[in-house]
C-alpha cells in the first residue's frame, strides 16, 4: 500500500503524524497473510524477525487513530488464538503469536484486547499451566508471560466459585493463582502491571474478599514499608494496592481504609527519589481517599453546556440552555448533606501537595485526583478545596506548581466543578497562566504551564455557556502550546459558537498551520488581525508580552508582526503603539530595549509604505514627535553607554536595523547631524569583533546610502532639526560624499586587521552603482588584494570569503557592458581578472584548527561564479572565452563530487543552474553529453547533497576528457576520506569506471592518479586520499591484468616512496603501508622497492607503524606465498620473524630482528643516515 508522504513544515515544525487522514485499516489484508503465515515460518528465526518487524511497522502506522482496528480486532485475535491450539502448538509458534498479540494490545491498549480473549472454563486451567512453566528471568518471552497473564485476569472473573475447579489431586486453584501473582509482582518487567490487575481483580471476588484481600494488603503495606525493598517489589506493591482499591467494593475495603491510609502515609513512599514510585503511591492514596466518599456525583455541580460540535456551528448558539437557575451553577437540586470522614482531609493535603512535584506525571495524576475526589464532596467543602487550589498560583510558587494547578483546573472545569460565582476568581489566574514565562538562566520553563492553560481554555469550553466564559488569543514560543491553543480555540468555536469569524479564523489557522513559528507571527497574525475585533488585542498582546520576551528570535518576529499588523490599524499604530514603545527603547530592561527599537524600526517602515501606498508623505503618519525621538535615539544610547558589551551587541543590531528601516521610510533626515552619527555607527559596527555585528551594519548600509548619501536633493527635504528647506549645491555634495565614503572603506580594505577587512569589503559590495561610476578598476584592485593569499593572510580565510563575495556583488551592480572600458562596468578589459579571482577561489584548501575553512571560500567562489556567469550570458555572452567555461565547468564538476555535502550542494546546484541557463551559457565543453548525463527533470529533483544521488551520475563525466583530471581528482578525495557512506559511494563509482574500460584504458587510469600524485606533492590532503583510495582499487581484481606491467608498478611506488620520505604523519605512513604492501603485486623489481620502504618502515619511531608494517607484509607473504629469488625457507623464515616479534619494543631492540628479515628475503639492510 502506498502512503502518502508528510513533508514536515521548516522553522520548529514537529513530525506531523496521521492525524485523521485514514477512514478504514487499510493493510488488513496483509496483516491476515502475516498472521497466517506463522505456522510455516515460526522455525525460522530470521524470518520471524522481520516479520515481525514489518506487523509492528504497519501497526505503528496507526497509532494516532488506533480505532480503526476495532471492527476487525475479534477476527485477528480469534487467528491469533487458533494458533495456539490450546498450547498444543510447538513452543516457538506460542512465543511468536503473543509477541504479535503485544503488538496490538501496544496499538488498542488492554482493555479493549481483554474483551476479545477467550474465557471460557477450561482456560483456566490452560493458561495457569502454561504460565507456571515460564521462566520469570527469560527476557526474550516476556510477551508470553505478558499474555498469559492479562489472559489471567479475564478469567479470574469467571462467576463460578474458584473451589469447583479444584479436583483435589493437586493445589488449590485459588492458592496457585496468589503464589504465580505473588512471583510476577516482583519482576523488571510490565508483566509486573497485569499481575497487580489479576491479584487485584483477584482478591475482590466475593468467595475471596475474607480469605485473601487482608493478607494482600498486608503484603503490599508492609512491602511499602519495608526499607529493603527492592524498586520493582515497590512498584508491584502500589500499583497492585492501587488496582485493589480501584476494582474492589466499598462495602468491603471501607473497614480497612483507615489503616491502609494512615500505614501508607507513614511509609513516606510520597517523597520517594522515584517518579513511578511517588506516582502509584499518590494514585494508592486516591483510591483509598475514594473509598471513604460514597459513590455519587455532585448535585451542586454546572450542568454541562453544548455536547454537539454540529449543533454549535450550525446555531452559533448552544442548542441547550443549560442555565443555572441559582445563579451559582447547580442543577437547582439540594445539596445532599453527609458527614465527610477526616482521613478525606489528609487525603486532600496530600494530593494538593502533589500538584508541585517536580515530574508531570505526578502532577498530573494528582490533578485527576483533585476531580475525582472534589467531585464526591458536598459543595461547601469543594469551595475550601479551590481555595486551596487557589493558593498555589503566587508568585512565590513556581513552574511545577503553576503546572500541577492547571491540570487541576481542567479537571475540574472538564466535570462541571467549577462553578460560576468562582469563575471571576479562576479566570484572571488562567489569562497569567496563558502568558506564563519563568527565565531560567538562558531558557525559560514556562512552555509546560502555558500549554496546561490551553487545556483550560479546551476543558471550559466543554463544560460552560458561551455567556459565562470567553477565549483569550495568544502567540507563544513553543510549538506544543501553539497547538494547544490552536486546539483550545477549535474547541471554543464548536461548543461555544460565539467567537467573532470563528470559522473562517479556524480554517486557517489550524492545528498544522500553527506548527511553523515564523508563520504563525508574521503571516496567521496578520490573517486574525484583518478581523477588527481581534486586531487591537494582537497589538496590545505582542506589546505587553512579546516585545520584551526573553529570546531574541521571538523579540525580532514580533517586530515583524506588527509591521504586518500595522495596515489594519495606522491610526493605533502610528499613535498608542509608537508612544507605548518610546519609554522601552531607553529602559533599563535590555531584551525590552531591544525589542522596542526593532518594533519601533518596523512600525516606522510599515508606516512609510502605507502613506506611499495611498500617495501620502510618511510624515503624515509618523509626528514630529517621533521623528525627533528616531533622530536623537543612537546619540542617547551612546551617551547612556548602552552600545557596549553583550548588551550593546544587542543594540547595534537594533539600531542598525532602525537605521535600514528609517532609511527605507526616507525619513527626511538629509543634512542633519544624525546621518553623520549613523554613519559612525555604521562604521564602527563594520569593524566589530562579532560577525553578527558586522552583517547587521553590512544589511543597513545600502538603503542608508541611497536615502542619504547617493540621494538627489529634490527627493529629500531637510530635517525637523533645521526647519527644512532645499540643501544648496546637493548634488555637488552628494557627489562629494559618495567619494569620501568609497575611499575610506577601500582605505579599509587594504588595513592589517581581517575584521576591519571583512567588514569594508562587504561594505563595498553593498553600495550603490553610483559610487562606482569611473572608479570600478580601483574598487576592483582592492577587493583582489583582499581576495589573495599571501604568507600573512593565508589563514584569513574568512577575509578571502568576504573578498569574493564582494567581487560578486560589485559586479551584479554595476552590470556589464561591452563597449565599457573598464571604469564602470564588467567588460573585456577587467572580466579576466575577475574570473581568475573566483577560480582561484574555488582552489583554496586552507585548513586550520577548525578543519577545512578553505570551503567557505571555495563556496563563496562557486556562487560568485553562477551569478557572474548567468548576468554576463545574459547581456553580453562573447564576453566569456572558451578557458573561463571550461574552467568554471570543470571547478564546478570537481567541487560537485569532493567530500563535504554542504560544498557538493552548492557546486551541484551551479552546475545545474549554468547548464540550464535561458540563454544558454555558451562554449560549455561536451554541452550534449552533459545534459544527457544531467537532464533538467533529474536537475529539478535530485538532492546534490547526497552522495547516493549525485555521484552515480557526476562520475559518468570520467569518460568525458575534458571532465576527467577534475572529476577524477574530487573522486579520489572522497574515496580516500574518513566518512564511511561517502568513501564506499565513491569507491563504487571509480571501480565502476574502472570495469568499462579495456586494459590500455586502465593503464591510462593508473597514469593519471600517478599524475595526481605528482601534481599535488606533499599536499596531504590529496596524497593521502589517494593513497588511501588506490590500495582497495589495487586489490579488486579490476587492475590485475596491469600487474605485469613493471613500468607501471614502478611509476606508483615512486610516488608512494617520494611521498613517504621523511613522512612524520601517522595516517599517511598507515596508509602508505596498506599501498607498499598492495604494490607487491607487480614484478620482482617493483617488489624490492616495496620491499625495501617496508624495512625501512620496521624501524619506525612510531610502534604502531612498525606493527602495521611487519602486520602488512607477513600477510602479504603469506597470501602471495613466493618471492622471485629467495627459497621457501628463507620466506618461512621471514614470516616466523615478522609474527614472533614484539615490534612494541625499542628500535634498538628490533633492528636486528629487522636485519635478520632483510637477509632472508635479499633486501638491502637499510643503512641510518648521520644528521
Amino acid at each position: 500500500m502506498t502512503k502518502a508522504a508528510v513533508t514536515p513544515m521548516e522553522d520548529d515544525m514537529e513530525n506531523i503524524g496521521l492525524g485523521c487522514a485514514l477512514e478504514r485499516f487499510e493493510d488488513l489484508p496483509e496483516v491476515r497473510s502475516l498472521i497466517a503465515e506463522l505456522p510455516e515460518i515460526h522455525t525460522d528465526a530470521g524470518l520471524v524477525e522481520a516479520r515481525l518487524q514489518r506487523f509492528t511497522t504497519i501497526l505503528d502506522y496507526y497509532q494516532e487513530q488506533p480505532h480503526l482496528l476495532d471492527k476487525d480486532l475479534e477476527s485477528l485475535l480469534a487467528a491469533l488464538f487458533a494458533h495456539l491450539d490450546n498450547f498444543q502448538a510447538h513452543e516457538n509458534l506460542v512465543h511468536v503469536t503473543f509477541k504479535y498479540m503485544v503488538m496490538i494490545v501496544k496499538l488498542r491498549g488492554p482493555k479493549s484486547m481483554v474483551r476479545h480473549m477467550p474465557h471460557e472454563v477450561d482456560d483456566m486451567e490452560r493458561v495457569l499451566q502454561c504460565l507456571e512453566r515460564q521462566n520469570p528471568e527469560d527476557t526474550d518471552c516476556w510477551a508470553t508471560r505478558y499474555m498469559l497473564l492479562l489472559w489471567l485476569a479475564i478469567l479470574v472473573i469467571i462467576p463460578f466459585n474458584m473451589t469447583s475447579f479444584d479436583d483435589g489431586q493437586r493445589e488449590p486453584i485459588a492458592q496457585r493463582i496468589m503464589r504465580v501473582t505473588e512471583v510476577y509482582l516482583h519482576a523488571t518487567d510490565k508483566c509486573r502491571e497485569v499481575a497487580g490487575l489479576v491479584a487485584a481483580r483477584f482478591v475482590t471476588r466475593p468467595d475471596n474478599v475474607q480469605r485473601f484481600l487482608p493478607e494482600l494488603i498486608d503484603w503490599t503495606l508492609k512491602t511499602c514499608e519495608s526499607d529493603d525493598a527492592r524498586l520493582p517489589s515497590l512498584l508491584g506493591a502500589l500499583g497492585c494496592l492501587a488496582a485493589v482499591f480501584k476494582h474492589g467494593k466499598r462495602a468491603d475495603l471501607l473497614p480497612l481504609a483507615p489503616g491502609v491510609l494512615r500505614r501508607l502515609l507513614a511509609s513516606g513512599r510520597l517523597e520517594h527519589a522515584n517518579t513511578q514510585i511517588r506516582k502509584l503511591a499518590l494514585k494508592s492514596v486516591q483510591r483509598v481517599g475514594l473509598t471513604f466518599l460514597p459513590t455519587r456525583v455532585a448535585a451542586w455541580r454546572y450542568e454541562r453546556g453544548q455536547r454537539s460540535l454540529a449543533a454549535g456551528l450550525l446555531q452559533g448558539t448552544p442548542a441547550g440552555d443549560g442555565s443555572a437557575p441559582d445563579g451559582g451553577g447547580g442543577v437547582g437540586q439540594e445539596d445532599e448533606s453527609y458527614d465527610v470522614p477526616e482521613e478525606i482531609d489528609e487525603v486532600l493535603e496530600a494530593v494538593l501537595q502533589a500538584l508541585r512535584d517536580k515530574d508531570t506525571v505526578v502532577r498530573w495524576s494528582a490533578a485527576k485526583g483533585v476531580g475525582r475526589i472534589t467531585n464526591r464532596l458536598p459543595k461547601a467543602l469543594a469551595d475550601e478545596v479551590l481555595d486551596s487550589l487557589m493558593d498555589i498560583f503566587t508568585l512565590r510558587d513556581n513552574m511545577p506548581a503553576w503546572h500541577g494547578g492547571c491540570l487541576a483546573l481542567a479537571e475540574l472545569g472538564r466535570r462541571g466543578l467549577l462553578t460560576l460565582s468562582r469563575l471571576p476568581e479562576v479566570i484572571p489566574v488562567l489569562l497569567r497562566a496563558l502568558v506564563y514565562d519563568e527565565l531560567q538562566g538562558n531558557y525559560s520553563v514556562g512552555a509546560a504551564v502555558r500549554d496546561a492553560a490551553c487545556y483550560v481554555c479546551w476543558a471550559f469550553a466543554r463544560a460552560y455557556q458561551p455567556d459565562h466564559f470567553r477565549q483569550y488569543a495568544l502567540f507563544d514560543r513553543e510549538v506544543n502550546c501553539r497547538r494547544a491553543a490552536s486546539a483550545a480555540f477549535q474547541e471554543n468555536v464548536g461548543r461555544q459558537g460565539t467567537f467573532p469569524h470563528g470559522i473562517e479564523i479556524l480554517t486557517t489557522v489550524d492545528y498544522f498551520a500553527v506548527g511553523n513559528r515564523a508563520a504563525s507571527f508574521t503571516q496567521l497574525s496578520t490573517f486574525v488581525g484583518q478581523f477588527p475585533e481581534y486586531t487591537k488585542p494582537l497589538i496590545s498582546h505582542l506589546l505587553e508580552k512579546k516585545i520584551n520576551h526573553w529570546d531574541g528570535a521571538i523579540r525580532e518576529v514580533t517586530a515583524k508582526a506588527l509591521h504586518n499588523l500595522t495596515p489594519c490599524a495606522v491610526d493605533y499604530t502610528a499613535g498608542y503603539v509608537m508612544d507605548m514603545l518610546r519609554p522601552h527603547c531607553l529602559g533599563i530592561d535590555l531584551n525590552a530595549r531591544h525589542g522596542a527599537v526593532l518594533a519601533v524600526a518596523e512600525v516606522v517602515h510599515a508606516l512609510s509604505e502605507h502613506a506611499r501606498r495611498h500617495g501620502h508623505d510618511a510624515t503624515q503618519y509618523i509626528d514630529s514627535a517621533t521623528q525627533q525621538f528616531i533622530a536623537g535615539l543612537c546619540d542617547e544610547l551612546g551617551r547612556r553607554q548602552m552600545l557596549r558589551g553583550l548588551g550593546g551587541e544587542l543594540m547595534r543590531h537594533a539600531l542598525c536595523h532602525l537605521i535600514r528601516k528609517a532609511s527605507e521610510a526616507e525619513l527626511p533626515l538629509r543634512n542633519t547631524p544624525t546621518i553623520a552619527s549613523w554613519q559612525a555607527l555604521l562604521d564602527d559596527c563594520l569593524t566589530h569583533r562579532e560577525e553578527a555585528v558586522r552583517g547587521y551594519a553590512v544589511a543597513a548600509l545600502p538603503a542608508f546610502t541611497r536615502a542619504y548619501v547617493t540621494a538627489s536633493p529634490s527627493d529629500v527635504t531637510a530635517g525637523p532639526s533645521d526647519g527644512g528647506g532645499d540643501v544648496t549645491d546637493g548634488d555637488a555634495a552628494s557627489s562629494a560624499a559618495g567619494d569620501g565614503l568609497l575611499d575610506r572603506y577601500l582605505a579599509e580594505v587594504d588595513s592589517d586587521s581581517q575584521n576591519n577587512r571583512r567588514g569594508f569589503a562587504l561594505a563595498v559590495g553593498s553600495l550603490p552603482a553610483k559610487l562606482f561610476a569611473g572608479k570600478l578598476q580601483r574598487v576592483l584592485k582592492h577587493l583582489l588584494v583582499c581576495c589573495a593569499s599571501t604568507p600573512q593572510t593565508r589563514l584569513w580565510a574568512e577575509c578571502r570569503r568576504d573578498g569574493i563575495s564582494a567581487v560578486t556583488d560589485v559586479c551584479l551592480t554595476v552590470g556589464v557592458d561591452a563597449s565599457d572600458d573598464g571604469s564602470s562596468h564588467v567588460c573585456a578589459a577587467n572580466i579576466e581578472e575577475i574570473y581568475d579571482c573566483l577560480l582561484t577561489g574555488l582552489e583554496d584548501y586552507t585548513s586550520d584548527n577548525r578543519g577545512d575553512v578553505g570551503a567557505w571560500i571555495r563556496e563563496a567562489a562557486i556562487s560568485g561564479l553562477q551569478r557572474v556567469t548567468l548576468m554576463v550570458t545574459g547581456a553580453c555572452p562573447e564576453l566569456l572565452s572558451d578557458d573561463m567555461v571550461r574552467r568554471t565547468m570543470t571547478g564546478l564538476s570537481q567541487q560537485a563530487v569532493e567530500k563535504i555535502d554542504r560544498t557538493r550542494s552548492v557546486a551541484g546546484a551551479a552546475l545545474s543552474a549554468l547548464l540550464h541557463a535561458d540563454p544558454p551559457v555558451p562554449r560549455v565543453p561536451d554541452r550534449d553529453a552533459l545534459l544527457e548525463i544531467l537532464p533538467a527533470s533529474v536537475c529539478a529533483s535530485i538532492n546534490w547533497g547526497s552522495e547516493r544521488e549525485t555521484l552515480p551520475r557526476l562520475s559518468r563525466l570520467l569518460a568525458l576528457p575534458v571532465y576527467r583530471p577534475a572529476v577524477l581528482l574530487g573522486l579520489l578525495v572522497s574515496a580516500g576520506g574518513i566518512t564511511e557512506r561517502l568513501v564506499q559511494q565513491a569507491s563504487e563509482q571509480l571501480q565502476r569506471h574502472l570495469k568499462h574500460l579495456p586494459d590500455e584504458g586502465r593503464a591510462e587510469f593508473v597514469r593519471e592518479v600517478a599524475a595526481v600524485m605528482e601534481r599535488h606533492r606533499r599536499q596531504d590532503r590529496v596524497t593521502l586520499s589517494v593513497i588511501r583510495a588506490l590500495e582497495p582499487l589495487l586489490n579488486c581484481g579490476l587492475l590485475d591484468p596491469l600487474f605485469s606491467d613493471a613500468e607501471l608498478g614502478d611509476l606508483l611506488t615512486s610516488q608512494v616512496r617520494a611521498e613517504l620520505a621523511r613522512c612524520g604523519e601517522p595516517h599517511k605512513l598507515l596508509a602508505g603501508v596498506d599501498l607498499l604492501c598492495a604494490l607487491m603485486q607487480f614484478p620482482a623489481a617493483v617488489q624490492r622497492r616495496c620491499l625495501g620502504q617496508l624495512m625501512v618502515l620496521l624501524c619506525h619511531r612510531f610502534p604502531r607503524i612498525r606493527r602495521a608494517a611487519a602486520g602488512g607484509l607477513f600477510e602479504t607473504l603469506l597470501t602471495h606465498g613466493e618471492l622471485e629469488g629467495v627459497s621457501e625457507e628463507a620466506l618461512e623464515r621471514a614470516q616466523s620473524l615478522l609474527s614472533d616479534t614484539d615490534w612494541n619494543e625499542a628500535v634498538d631492540a628490533v633492528r636486528p630482528v629487522r636485519d635478520e628479515v632483510c637477509v632472508a628475503l635479499g633486501v638491502p639492510v637499510p643503512q641510518r643516515v648521520k644528521k
